[in-house]
Formats: structure tokens, sequence, C-alpha cells
């Protein structure tokens, strides 16, 4: 844990800016850890939206590709 009067020299070598209130949350989260709390659920939720939303795409393209292939050759 780093001293709050140092904080500015400690945070600010990689933190530009950083003052005395710049450690007052969490320090250096980690999304991918439960104890992260909401930080975790919210990083999994946009996981799963986007890989669902990627895998609707790819399933519309395929399967409109497949009724325009069906019309061209007169498949009913």
């Amino acid at each position: 844990m780093v001293n709050p009067k140092n904080i500015p020299a400690t945070c600010g070598k990689c933190h530009p800016g950083a003052n005395p209130n710049f450690a007052v949350g969490k320090m250096h989260v980690d999304s991918h850890s439960k104890e992260s709390g909401i930080i975790y659920y919210t990083a999994q939720f946009f996981k799963y939206l986007t890989i669902g939303t990627m895998l609707a795409l790819i399933a519309h393209i395929f399967l409109d590709m497949y009724g325009r292939t069906r019309r061209l050759r007169g498949d009913k």
C-alpha cells in the first residue's frame, strides 16, 4: 500500500497528473476476477453480448446466402 503522501509521486510515474485524491477508489482492478464485483459482471455481459451479436450476424449472412442460392436455382 502506498502512503497517501506519496501517491502523486508513486502513481505519477505511470499516470501523469495524479494528485492525493487519485487513489481514493480501488487501484488496478482486475475485470477477470469475481472479486471486482460489478466490473466483472459488466465485462462478462459485454463479452457475451459481442459474441452473441457476431454469431447472429454470421448466421444471418449464411441464411441469406442459402436463400439467395435457392431462389437463383429455382428451388422451392
